[in-house]
């Protein structure tokens, strides 16, 4: 199925759930997230070293709000985070949903949107939310990585309570965990392996880009993590790139690459998890970045066409 220009309005949500190993419980969620007319499920991947799905829906934003919750309600009976380990962060079973604006869409109505799936699943499901980024309460803008440091804090110091909710019934089980909405511009997940025998020159390409994301214009905005991949034993700068038009994964890459080489190592290849808008590839081909396993439908256009003016002033 394909969203042809002229469908109407169109959001994107890619979302994030804490299992990627159990290949029933990954196709159960798979079939959730496909369960709706009008809900698109463009992409789903699963890696079980991060041990974590994203799957990329895009369509009008009521059936993706039901797809949405489809598949809550089956990270909510399925996944049990007292038994997850993985090396990527994560707070819940159903740990990220984010809501940005494709076509037609207001960036405040994807807002509403957050609102509304974050009131349904502290309602229907129990697991309390909190609200992030262009959805965060009046006040500064809160960010996913401020919430995860909050409650890192909280776990090792008995004296430092977590962040209260924006919506709950109760309390966040164990299972369960809590779970992160809002609305935000789109991002591009995008991942790059670098050499090495451990974490330490993947930490030290990570860090290296927070400090230089400020003043360097091929990585501003980008956020990184290093991390080692115990299963596939490969080191991995993992990377959401939340200004892709600004930062094409080309110049990323590159700069990726000079960073490892500063350090004694290089990088290897990339790989971009959900979709990615045309641009983003800064008129390059995959091969130019070393891309394992890219997929044309992992590009935004091949679904609903090119995204023109409206979309950008959508997103400012």
């Amino acid at each position: 199925m394909r969203l042809a220009p002229g469908d109407g309005p169109i959001v994107q949500c890619a979302v994030n759930v804490s299992e990627g190993r159990r290949q029933d419980v990954l196709l159960e969620l798979v079939a959730a997230a496909g369960a709706y007319d009008g809900a698109v499920l463009t992409d789903w991947s699963a890696d079980p070293d991060h041990h974590r799905a994203v799957l990329s829906l895009l369509g009008a934003p009521g059936p993706v709000e039901d797809a949405v919750l489809a598949v809550a309600t089956v990270a909510a009976r399925r996944i049990d985070l007292r038994v997850h380990e993985g090396v990527h962060p994560r707070l819940g079973a159903l740990d990220v949903v984010p809501f940005s604006p494709v076509r037609g869409v207001t960036v405040r109505e994807c807002v509403e949107v957050s609102l509304r799936v974050a009131d349904r699943i502290a309602g229907g499901l129990g697991i309390p939310v909190h609200l992030y980024e262009l959805s965060s309460p009046i006040g500064p803008t809160v960010t996913l990585p401020q919430i995860r440091r909050q409650y890192a804090r909280a776990a090792v110091d008995p004296s430092v309570r977590p962040p209260h909710p924006d919506f709950a019934r109760g309390k966040a089980e164990p299972a369960t965990g809590v779970c992160v909405v809002g609305a935000r511009a789109p991002l591009v997940a995008y991942n790059i392996e670098v050499t090495g025998e451990d974490d330490r020159l993947a930490r030290a390409v990570a860090a290296a880009i927070r400090v230089l994301r400020g003043t360097m214009a091929d990585l501003a905005g980008v956020m990184a993590l290093g991390l080692w991949l115990p299963m596939r034993r490969v080191a991995q700068v993992s990377m959401n790139l939340t200004r892709p038009l600004l930062t094409p994964l080309p110049a990323v890459f590159d700069a990726v690459a000079r960073l490892a080489e500063q350090h004694g190592g290089a990088a290897t290849c990339s790989e971009v998890v959900g979709l990615i808008p045309e641009a983003a590839l800064g008129g390059q081909s995959p091969e130019r970045v070393a891309w394992v396993g890219f997929r044309p439908d992992q590009v935004l256009e091949r679904w609903l066409g090119p995204v023109g003016a409206t979309g950008e002033s959508d997103m400012a």
